[in-house]
């Protein structure tokens, strides 16, 4: 069960960048119900260890596509 949640919160991030939302850890653990410290984890991994093409905007204080 636990990974099938991760799996939806990465999805959901993945929806709101697409979408041009600038979403960021607080959103998604508010979202998510999860501590702070685990969506940026979330994020981290995405980005690190998954290749997401992700980008803090300090301007939108939130993450968009590189580029």
């Amino acid at each position: 069960m636990a990974k099938k949640l991760t799996y939806e919160r990465f999805r959901w991030l993945h929806g709101e960048v697409k979408a041009g939302l600038y979403p960021n850890a607080n959103k998604l653990a508010e979202m998510f119900e999860i501590s702070g410290k685990q969506a940026q984890r979330d994020i981290e991994f995405l980005r690190d260890r998954l290749g997401a093409p992700l980008q803090y905007n300090a301007d939108k204080r939130g993450y968009s596509r590189l580029g």
